[in-house]
């Protein structure tokens, strides 16, 4: 067999470029898919580059199936898709967090400047209590001085 043979036809399409590139003296270095011998396709990646013996001239290339290289970038996509979602979930809750937080910082200070008076006014009448000796009994004016 020729490695026209093994190479797959998407890999016959640019084998003449890169022979063209090692016949010029440069050693290249491509991934490119071959055949099994059950007609399945493997990917490889190819060390080719022009050799000298005896004044001749010839192309020493090396395959190396990488297959399971493959497998890991795919499974290495698959968990980085995984993160970028994951990412952009908890973008997504950081942001609706954020403006909970606000409606919530905004409900509070609502909420604080309506009792600020209300409870300044109970204040103010207990202070007036306690101070004009309204009431004579001790157990009433230790409550009006707790609420004080």
């Amino acid at each position: 067999m020729t490695i026209f043979d093994i190479n797959t036809a998407e890999t016959n399409k640019i084998a003449g470029p890169i022979f063209e590139r090692i016949a010029s003296g440069e050693w290249v270095v491509a991934e490119l898919w071959h055949h099994k011998k059950d007609g399945s396709q493997f990917p490889i990646e190819v060390h080719a580059g022009p050799i000298k013996i005896k004044g001749r001239n010839y192309a020493l290339g090396f395959d190396r199936d990488i297959t399971s290289r493959r497998l890991a970038e795919e499974a290495d996509n698959i968990y980085r898709d995984h993160i970028d979602q994951l990412n952009r979930e908890l973008t997504s809750k950081s942001s609706e967090l954020a403006a909970a937080n606000a409606e919530l910082e905004t409900f509070n200070y609502s909420v604080s400047h309506d009792m600020r008076g209300r409870l300044t006014r109970i204040s103010g009448y207990c202070q007036i209590l306690l101070e004009d000796d309204m009431v004579p009994d001790p157990q009433v004016k230790s409550y009006i001085g707790r609420i004080h």
